[in-house]
């Protein structure tokens, strides 16, 4: 049984193009390479295939007019193709395909589903949701399983984060708040916890050591960031674009984590930061993993995003929380309780292959009563 993950779709080439690739040798290409090791998916996927639940993953990019194969493990493989259909002829009638998002309508996922392969996708409120072909939707905003449209499973899925790069390392904490992990931009709002670090520095007379890490994104409130650190005197690590392994770094030096958009789907930042004993703060429990917030010594929920002086408050009273003994311990367990890798991930999804290698075609109905009754 063997798992295509259409991990990413970009521009394409014409169905017809004449360009070579293979499955079987080797060729470098930037998009099959390191990038993806930090994915929780990645390790998800490994985790599987070392214990045998699926034989093998292949990892699929479409990206126009470039090839490219990488070999991960022995039983996982990403490739680089210029087309969808250029998978046809590769498929096996018991291939399960599982698709994370960006691709389109067309004929090949029509043709799958026509053919009773296993579809299953992974979403979080996408609007692809409501496209016919998926058989399990994995739905990681909702708590139980429920069946939708059609007849498909909607599972309450536990998105992955990736145990080798987020962890506990123990080293120094030497920022107060690290205002999200991801690019900066407007939609996540880190600009609000700058206006935050003014406001701290007016009530309480000292600054809070803060870090900002990530690429700047062109947006009207962003782009005036650098201006307000400097015409207050901020005390702001601005990293600029970072990798993941440098994000996980910063999160163990961080007491306390702020994720303060109001949109997104269920952002890595917040459970790679508790993953990594770093308490959160969060805006809303919308969009989110529902784990996330069930407990308030590890994250709060703040209804005063916009409100400076309040989030200073609220932050003030957070670290003086993160700094009692015990509390990376505890938020680590939290994580661990809910989302774990191995206690909670792997066991959910060998439940559901083990189903599906017992029925190796597609059968909602069989899955239905499997799941719901």
């Amino acid at each position: 049984m063997r798992v295509i993950y259409l991990f990413a779709g970009g521009s394409s080439a014409q169905p017809n193009h004449t360009m070579q690739w293979s499955l079987d040798v080797p060729t470098p290409h930037p998009l099959a390479g390191d990038h993806m090791r930090d994915e929780g998916f990645y390790a998800m996927w490994n985790r599987l295939a070392e214990l045998g639940i699926v034989d093998e993953v292949v990892t699929v990019i479409t990206c126009g007019r470039h090839t490219g194969f990488a070999e991960y493990t022995p039983t996982h493989h990403c490739v680089v193709i210029p087309h969808i259909e250029d998978l046809r002829s590769h498929i096996r009638p018991d291939d399960i395909i599982v698709t994370r998002g960006g691709f389109k309508w067309d004929g090949f996922l029509s043709d799958m589903h026509a053919a009773r392969h296993w579809m299953l996708f992974y979403a979080a409120n996408a609007n692809r949701v409501g496209w016919p072909f998926w058989d399990v939707v994995l739905d990681d905003l909702v708590e139980r399983n429920a069946i939708g449209e059609a007849g498909r499973l909607i599972l309450a899925f536990h998105k992955p984060t990736n145990p080798h790069y987020f962890s506990p390392t123990g080293v120094q904490r030497c920022y107060d708040v690290c205002l999200g992990a991801s690019h900066v931009h407007d939609k996540k709002r880190q600009y609000l916890g700058v206006n935050m670090l003014v406001e701290y520095k007016r009530m309480f007379g000292c600054d809070l050591r803060a870090v900002l890490p990530g690429s700047f994104r062109r947006s009207t409130h962003t782009l005036k960031i650098h201006d307000t650190i400097a015409e207050h005197g901020l005390d702001v690590h601005v990293t600029g674009g970072v990798s993941r392994t440098e994000v996980a770094r910063i999160l163990n030096q961080s007491w306390l984590y702020l994720h303060l958009s109001h949109s997104g789907q269920n952002d890595r930042g917040a459970m790679e930061a508790l993953r990594c004993g770093t308490p959160i703060v969060l805006t809303t429990p919308n969009r989110h993993a529902p784990f996330l917030v069930k407990d308030d010594a590890v994250c709060l929920v703040t209804e005063h995003a916009q409100d400076p002086a309040a989030l200073a408050a609220e932050v003030q009273e957070r670290l003086y929380r993160a700094s009692a003994p015990g509390q990376r311990e505890r938020a680590y367990a939290h994580y661990e309780e809910h989302n774990g890798m191995d206690t909670v991930v792997i066991p959910q999804m060998r439940k559901l292959f083990e189903f599906m290698r017992k029925h190796p075609q597609a059968d909602r109905e069989a899955l239905a009563k499997e799941y719901v009754g």
